[in-house]
């Protein structure tokens, strides 16, 4: 089991790698330099405020802090002696930017690649202690290592595998919860909620699962455990530790937040429009039947009122029915539920394969 879950990490992790550095050291992605460059802001100046709230902080903060320890040892080997020796991101046209220094991207590009690698690993623990079987995990972890869509977000810097990662750190915890419900499982819940949070701001519908799995362990007296209404504010506490300037700069955060939901919602030229049908086209292009099989096996835990397939469906069903009402849509905001429709789908490809044998 150990080396099984240990091939699929390289295979992921080398699929990643294989395409990190593409474009350097140019880059046309139109977010890495909103990124890099907020983060490279905040360890120049000193000032945590970034100034920018159309992305929450922590993503800003992991990369400073990243560029920070970058000038450590270019401090200790001696090829830098000031901040200002990492040289800021150049715009040669509109679309493209120039990093003088690729090494800057790179790091970034490797922090994405961290977070992807972990998303793998925690598929793979969901789908083993959900389903209390090892193959159901391996399958699922291994059709996310070789997903185009999340290899592609894995090498690239924003907040998207982040936030995709936390929310399955969210659903790990959710999934402890119902199978033991022992406190320290509503604390884990509850920190990797804000921090999925923290990590863009729609990942915040990961914290459905929390209440799915306390009452489907609990039944309805489960009103009664003060654990479940603790975690609200160790929710919000961890976003705000994560994204502290949402309440310093309150006005510039709340005004970025109603640009933000106004933006989405009136359309984005060339991303607007049929957002229903894109996405289940997308789906279908980028999963084929896997999808489908995802579909099948949420129909079926309903009929059959599989507890685990429920817990498991509540995030992906409530966040595609959330970004379906947007005009805007995009191949990297429906990234979060990718690693869910793997694991639903694993069920079936893994009861499958045991009628086979």
């Amino acid at each position: 089991e150990v080396a099984l879950i240990g091939a699929i990490i390289v295979i992921a992790t080398g699929l990643r790698l294989w395409s990190i550095g593409y474009d350097l050291p140019y880059v046309f992605h139109p977010d890495e330099p909103a990124v890099v460059s907020v983060a490279m802001r905040i360890f120049k100046s000193g000032d945590m405020n970034p100034h920018f709230f159309h992305y929450p902080s922590l993503v800003f903060y992991l990369h400073a802090l990243a560029y920070a320890l970058y000038y450590g040892f270019g401090r200790l080997t001696g090829t830098m002696s000031s901040p200002l020796d990492l040289v800021d991101l150049s715009s040669i046209a509109m679309g493209a930017t120039i990093a003088p220094d690729p090494t800057i991207m790179l790091i970034g590009r490797l922090i994405s690649l961290a977070f992807g690698i972990g998303s793998v690993l925690l598929v793979y623990l969901i789908g083993r202690r959900l389903s209390d079987r090892p193959a159901v995990g391996a399958v699922a972890a291994s059709l996310l290592a070789v997903s185009p869509t999340h290899i592609y977000h894995s090498s690239v810097i924003t907040p998207d595998v982040l936030v995709t990662f936390f929310a399955l750190w969210a659903c790990y915890a959710a999934v402890l919860i119902f199978r033991e419900g022992k406190t320290r499982h509503y604390v884990i819940a509850g920190i990797a909620i804000g921090l999925t949070t923290a990590s863009k701001y729609n990942g915040g519908l990961v914290g459905l699962v929390l209440p799915v799995a306390h009452f489907l362990r609990t039944g309805p007296s489960g009103w009664k455990d003060a654990r479940l209404y603790l975690t609200v504010p160790l929710i919000a506490i961890t976003f705000l530790l994560a994204t502290p300037y949402a309440l310093l700069d309150y006005r510039a955060f709340s005004e970025a937040l109603i640009f933000d939901a106004s933006h989405y919602a009136a359309g984005h030229a060339g991303m607007e429009g049929d957002t229903l049908r894109w996405y289940a086209n997308f789906l279908w292009t980028t999963t084929t039947l896997l999808s489908i099989m995802a579909l099948a096996e949420i129909v079926r835990g309903l009929i059959q009122r599989s507890r685990a397939t429920i817990l498991l469906a509540s995030f992906p069903i409530a966040y595609f029915i959330f970004i379906s009402r947007f005009a805007v849509r995009n191949g990297r905001t429906i990234l979060p539920i990718l690693p869910f429709i793997f694991l639903l789908a694993a069920i079936p490809l893994v009861d499958l394969g045991g009628a086979a044998q």
